[in-house]
């Protein structure tokens, strides 16, 4: 959501944080686009599969597009709508090992 409205066609990943124990490795990364309700349904980046793993994330979302890279503004977002925070990774979520379906983000235009 962007100032309480759905944000659909949203790019979403989440990102595992690794902790100490875990020597650097966190597992696979999901991802998602939002539906023109703002719903989304995360899938692990490695095989598909339904879902995000356990534990503590980084989330990024993004509506932005990047320019074609043939032009001299390669590698340039158009069209972004959301928050610095939330296209930069600067937002967590820790996704629960019973999962959730309540990973709602709520963010706020930027003035």
């Amino acid at each position: 959501m962007l100032d309480g409205k759905p944000v659909g066609g949203a790019k979403i990943q989440f990102q595992p944080i690794a902790n100490e124990s875990q020597n650097g490795v966190s597992g696979p990364g999901s991802y998602a686009v939002t539906a023109a309700d703002g719903t989304y349904a995360l899938k692990l980046v490695t095989d598909d599969r339904d879902g995000a793993v356990t534990g503590r994330h980084r989330v990024y979302i993004s509506t932005g597009d990047v320019v074609d890279p043939t032009t001299s503004d390669a590698g340039i977002l158009t069209g972004e709508r959301m928050p610095d925070d939330y296209v930069n990774g600067r937002v967590e979520f820790t996704v629960p090992a019973d999962g959730t379906s309540q990973a709602d983000f709520n963010a706020k235009s930027e003035n």
